[in-house]
């Protein structure tokens, strides 16, 4: 075989290898050992999407399985989200500059812990997100069922979800790594209806606290000038902020949502801007059936 034959023959193989890697799918099955550091897998799926992105692949297959994220590895960037605070910001997912591509979720439930968002889609074109459920392990807002109801002050009993202190005479939330929880607001719930109480006040705070103390019998007494309750009804504790959208959408068309439940998130679950043709199909905004949280979301649904 003479030279020129064996060059002819290299760059067959490159162009079938090229040919081999591009497209296809990427399956997260092989990155998620690899890239999951102390129950954290959020740097596997970064990598999987990262080379789904590379060979534009046409879908990333996700096995069913219970996920994790915590903020530390997700990406990272500034974003202005319409009807929610701006800022820095950081999401599991990062689809931008995406065509024709399908995350495929498989029933997988994804738990997302502190201040993360799920999915950023931005200036892609035919994106579809499917088949998943996610939800946070500590939620932004706080609860607590009214037990004893005074002149300006009301006694919460909080289940072990919302951890809480009390530090010079104030109230505060925190989750399991001590990150702080801020509240700017006080709304009644109908414990039986699971809605707002008929005619309850909206509580609005100045400090992202409310004066409180510690009873003997396990309750914290919150104190507030005309504060009331019914007893047996719940007390949500909302936040002052929209920081964490579910799915937030910019510059893109062709967006498909199915199959897809949003049990909680700090701000809106999906909210779209300059973008068209979005399809939501059985998308479900709700607390897990059988919680005793009575808050999916702390803002618009879509």
């Amino acid at each position: 075989m003479n030279i020129k034959s064996l060059i002819l023959t290299a760059a067959l193989c490159l162009a079938l290898c090229g040919c081999q890697t591009k497209g296809g799918e990427v399956n997260l099955a092989d990155y998620i050992e690899k890239y999951t550091f102390e129950g954290d897998n959020t740097l596997a799926f970064r990598r999987a999407v990262e080379q789904a992105r590379k060979q534009k692949a046409e879908r990333l297959i996700i096995p069913e399985g219970t996920y994790h994220f915590y903020p530390e590895l997700a990406f990272e960037k500034y974003a202005y989200v319409t009807n929610n605070s701006a800022g820095l910001k950081r999401f599991v997912f990062d689809l931008s500059n995406m065509e024709n591509f399908t995350v495929e979720g498989n029933g997988s439930k994804f738990i997302l812990h502190g201040f993360v968002s799920a999915f950023t889609i931005d200036s892609c074109r035919n994106v579809t997100i499917k088949d998943f459920t996610m939800d946070y392990a500590r939620t932004f807002h706080s609860e607590g069922k009214v037990e004893r109801v005074g002149e300006g002050w009301v006694d919460l009993r909080f289940p072990e979800d919302y951890r809480y202190a009390i530090r010079n005479g104030n109230l505060y939330f925190s989750d399991e790594r001590g990150n702080n929880y801020p509240f700017s607001h006080l709304l009644e719930m109908n414990s039986e209806r699971r809605e707002p109480e008929f005619m309850a006040s909206d509580y609005w705070l100045t400090d992202n606290t409310i004066p409180a103390e510690k009873r003997e019998d396990g309750t914290v007494r919150i104190f507030k000038d005309k504060l009331t309750a019914k007893v047996g009804n719940v007390l949500f504790l909302a936040p002052g902020h929209r920081l964490c959208p579910a799915i937030a959408i910019d510059e893109s068309a062709g967006v498909n949502i199915h199959d897809v439940t949003i049990r909680h998130a700090g701000g809106m679950g999906v909210v779209a801007q300059h973008s068209r043709d979005i399809e939501l199909l059985r998308v479900y905004i709700e607390p897990e059936e059988g919680s005793e949280r009575m808050i999916s979301i702390t803002a618009d649904a879509t």
